[in-house]
């Protein structure tokens, strides 16, 4: 009865909705703050560029502004405020069923002025930190879902960027020739874990595809390289995420039915007199539709995703906010028949169940009129359960893999933003984390044998961290960003501290230059600090005193302003890596981990390794329409294992190319409506692959490669194509959105190595041809 009473509401909106042929409106408002101390700018006016008249208000006392009846369509919003740099808004979608909420942030100006004469925009791809000075950029969530192959995806959107690679197998991040779980995560200022489906069972530091839901992101920063003093515990890269504030004033809701999942989202104020509000969203998955597309062990695989953001003002300027992010994931498989097991997966039976959760309660508050303190009291964690066991030749399961890894961590972390002048801001901030950790991995080092320990612990450890750094403005053309993390692991008394400085200098009008030189490290996963040896009856952890892994990274940065619209960015890096752990008198480092749950060795912390080579951005933001965006990376990743011979690493694919374009047209009555075509070409080099030993895996009948060559061969180069079809359609009461996302149309192969046939005894290639409609349809009203 529900469902009829349903789908008869959206039949009689549709029909309301086809007899409406007016002139369609909706609602811009936000707040201008000053971005470095956090207080309202009153009288700061906010305009729709281009508008013809024109459109905009001014914000009241405490810094909120409001414009009504605004047109649907695309717009660039421009901030402006007397003695501040202008903040342009670029690609905002004004649509009839949602208002659309600003919160801007103004940079003071050093050089004071009368009156502000805006030459030129400002770039969109400008981070929101204002501590960063290289290699970091603004991501939207409007680009992750027009973006063609990002499907709703900040992971997938990324890979567009330079010094980003991907495959088609998951969404791991591979930035400037670095293993993706080097991969730093952040929502809302705390360090989660991995926020993807299916974590860490494709590849250390991705999953399959994102457990971030688009309808509660805000605009967030990613980082390559270099970045600021806040940062810490990663090697790689950094994805700062942040979650937006539901509306305050007015209800909405979405419903989204789509080949991955169907989406439920609602926001909206507690009471009608409280300035408080909510926001949900919840996504369960309907592989079932796209079961025949999909490979063999994917099609029974089930997936939930819950988030949110409750936010409370308060009295005296306080905001206390209470967010979260909770998912849960089951896969299996079982063995083939008999007369269809060619492969050893063919004979496994496999439950894979996994979680991922964080939340935390957020008080931020504006201290006088230079100053605000933000602190928050989180708990995060993830946890993974597989058990796998495989059939013998008496057609009898026997144990074969087993693996129980569960971490919570209770944090509280709080900083100071202080701005002392419109020249100098400074930030400092501590985290205190209690890490608790249940490790229990068991292998079988023979189809029928006992499973042996591999890694155990249950217990807890403290992680320790602070950082202070400074933004200094020598001139409007002349920016320093210093300052220093430090970070401490209880476990094993390890301390490390690194220094973070980065410099921008604006030479001429379109033209600037920066530089980026800093240190970073990383902790390992848990599970390698408690690799368990039996000695004489007493277990031993002969990994609990390894140390993190460190890099220095050196960045310079030439960027060119060709117009208001197209920009052109070059940076050339090099990257040195220091105290990797490896094993001794062997190929192995763990700067080539992609995917390994079972490693028992003994680790030292000798290992090197070299990223260098240059990134290249020519971007053009949406104008008439129309935008593109070509980034390339030629690159080159190599590394010393613990027998000191240098070799090229895992992911020195050694160049990436992508060639991203759309056009969006006003179309219907009165151009109320939009649509859109979308896509992006990709071509890359292959990960390095060791050679197979040939005669050993014909001994053991299962693929061995020979570590003593590691890395000597290359998988073959990847070509991929996407398209994205969006039609978006405005109606009074709601709105409906259309979208196609047809990845990899060409059909290119993804290669991973390769398989032993058991029928066969032959070595084949393992590889597969991915071809993946994400399709769906969205209602907003």
């Amino acid at each position: 009865m529900f469902k009829k009473k349903f789908w008869f509401l959206l039949i009689l909106i549709s029909i309301h909705g086809i007899s409406t042929a007016q002139q369609l409106h909706q609602t811009v408002k936000g707040r201008v703050v000053d971005s470095e101390s956090g207080i309202s700018l009153p009288g700061a006016t906010v305009v729709l560029n281009g508008t013809d008249p024109l459109i905009g208000s001014s914000t009241d006392q405490d810094g909120y502004f409001q414009i009504e009846k605004v047109p649907v369509g695309r717009y660039d919003i421009v901030v402006r405020f007397v003695g501040y740099e202008p903040l342009w808004l670029r690609e905002i979608v004004v649509g009839s069923a949602k208002e659309v909420i600003i919160n801007a942030g103004l940079k003071e100006s050093i050089q004071q002025m009368d009156v502000v004469e805006i030459v030129a925009g400002q770039d969109k791809d400008k981070p929101l930190n204002s501590m960063a000075t290289v290699s970091a950029r603004q991501i939207s969530v409007e680009e992750a879902r027009r973006y063609a192959g990002s499907v709703d995806d900040p992971a997938q959107l990324v890979q567009s960027f330079a010094g980003v690679a991907g495959g088609l197998n998951g969404n791991a991040i591979i930035v400037r020739g670095n293993a993706s779980k080097g991969i730093l995560w952040q929502m809302e200022g705390v360090q989660i874990a991995n926020p993807n489906h299916y974590a860490n069972v494709i590849s250390f530091g991705g999953g399959a595809f994102t457990a971030l839901s688009a309808q509660l992101l805000a605009n967030s920063d990613f980082y390559t390289g270099a970045w600021p003093a806040e940062y810490g515990n990663g090697l790689s890269g950094v994805f700062d995420i942040r979650m937006r504030t539901g509306n305050n004033e007015k209800y909405e809701h979405a419903v989204q039915l789509g080949t991955l999942g169907i989406d439920i989202a609602s926001e909206g104020p507690f009471s009608k007199v409280s300035q408080s509000s909510y926001l949900f969203n919840y996504r369960f998955s309907t592989f079932v539709f796209i079961a025949p597309l999909l490979p063999d062990d994917a099609a029974g695989n089930r997936f939930q995703d819950l988030s949110f953001k409750l936010n409370f003002p308060l009295k005296k300027g306080g905001v206390l906010s209470w967010w979260g992010i909770g998912a849960w994931d089951i896969s299996g498989l079982e063995p083939n028949d008999p007369d269809d097991r060619q492969y050893a997966q063919d004979l496994q039976e496999l439950l894979n169940r996994q979680y991922m959760g964080a939340t935390g309660l957020n008080y931020r508050k504006v201290l006088g009129n230079s100053a605000y303190i933000n602190s928050s009291l989180s708990v995060t964690g993830n946890g993974l359960e597989w058990i796998q066991d495989q059939l013998d030749g008496n057609n009898v399961l026997q144990q074969d893999q087993y693996i129980v890894n569960d971490q919570v961590k209770i944090a509280f972390s709080t900083y100071v933003n202080k701005k002392l002048s419109a020249k100098h801001t400074l930030r400092s901030g501590v985290t205190v984390s209690n890490l608790f950790y249940r490790v229990d991995i068991r292998e079988a080092e023979t189809l029928g044998a006992p499973l042996q320990q591999i890694s155990k612990s249950d217990g807890n450890s403290y992680l320790l961290q602070g950082y202070a750094q400074s933004n200094y403005a020598f001139s409007n053309q002349l920016t320093l960003n210093a300052g220093a993390y430090l970070q401490h692991f209880t476990l094993n008394g390890s301390l490390t501290f690194e220094p973070r400085i980065g410099l921008n200098y604006q030479f001429l009008p379109q033209h600037s230059i920066g530089l980026g030189i800093s240190n970073h490290s990383m902790m390992e996963m848990l599970q390698v600090y408690f690799i368990t040896r039996e000695d004489e009856g007493i277990t031993m952890f002969p990994n609990n005193d390894l140390k993190p892994g460190r890099a220095n990274h050196l960045v310079f940065a030439y960027k060119w302003n060709i117009n208001e619209f197209t920009h052109f960015t070059a940076e050339p890096y090099y990257q040195q890596l220091y105290n990797i752990p490896v094993i001794d008198s062997s190929s192995f480092s763990m700067i080539n981990l992609e995917m390994d749950w079972f490693i028992d060795e003994m680790l030292i912390n000798n290992g090197k390794g070299d990223n260098f080579g240059i990134d290249l951005t020519l971007e053009q933001f949406m104008r008439r329409g129309f935008y593109y965006l070509v980034t390339g990376s030629l690159f080159q990743s190599t590394y010393e294992g613990g027998d000191g011979i240098r070799r090229d690493s895992r992911f020195n694919k050694g160049y990436v190319l992508n060639l991203l374009a759309g056009k969006e047209w006003n179309v219907g009555k009165m151009n109320k409506n939009q649509l859109s075509l979308n896509g992006r070409f990709v071509m890359m080099g292959g990960d390095k692959i060791s050679p197979v030993d040939e005669a050993a895996s014909h001994q053991a009948r299962d693929i061995i490669y020979d570590e003593r060559q590691a890395f000597s061969d290359q998988k073959p180069d990847n070509f991929h194509l996407h398209l994205g079809f969006n039609y978006r359609k405005n109606k009074p009461k709601f709105a409906s959105i259309w979208s196609v996302q047809l990845v990899n149309i060409i059909g290119s192969d993804e290669f991973y190595g390769y398989k032993y046939n058991l029928k066969t005894n032959q070595i084949e290639e393992d590889k597969e041809r991915l071809l993946f409609p994400q399709i769906s349809y969205k209602i907003e009203f």
